[in-house]
């Protein structure tokens, strides 16, 4: 009985199996010793596919930089994507974007650049001047985006960024003049 207590396995797994086969509702098993690594590569990889879906059942999706919003005869990947998956997929213009991006305090930004230093090698031509300008930059859009897609509930993104220009940040590319 004491084998039968510290593991309930020799019960629970079972039934729980056989529950699920008579509901007949879709299950992986694994079988094996949780200690073999054969066993915990199936494991890990069973649990990122659930993982994944179960993220996927609720995921909301921006696009920014949308061709036309909400209109389905010229987003098919999109109206695909909310048929098929049940994606929230909604368009934003680049401007909602560079409202956030540009809100963002220079405080913040100082902040991520020393936890950029912190954790990389920075180039030498990206730690003065117009390179380190560039890095706030980037570091001020990554700061914007984050902000943009966590208050919306966002769990992905794709965008347009060709047609950024008009902000500060513009993906901090070079520019003449």
């Amino acid at each position: 009985m004491d084998f039968m207590n510290l593991n309930q396995s020799a019960h629970g797994d079972r039934e729980h199996g056989f529950i699920g086969a008579r509901l007949r509702l879709p299950r992986k098993v694994v079988v094996g010793h949780w200690e073999a690594p054969a066993v915990r590569e199936k494991l890990a990889g069973w649990m990122r596919a659930a993982a994944a879906f179960a993220d996927g059942r609720s995921l909301r999706v921006a696009r920014f930089g949308d061709n036309m919003r909400e209109v389905a005869v010229t987003e098919g990947d999109k109206v695909e994507a909310q048929i098929k998956l049940g994606w929230s997929v909604n368009g934003f213009g680049v401007g909602d974007l560079v409202r956030v991006v540009d809100a963002v305090a220079d405080s913040e930004v100082d902040k991520l650049v020393k936890a950029y230093a912190d954790q990389y090698e920075i180039a030498s031509d990206a730690a003065s001047g117009a390179g380190a300008q560039r890095v706030r930059e980037q570091a001020r859009m990554e700061l914007g985006m984050r902000s943009f897609l966590e208050d919306g509930g966002f769990g992905a993104y794709t965008d347009t960024f060709e047609d950024l220009s008009g902000s500060r940040s513009s993906l901090a590319w070079p520019r003449s003049g």
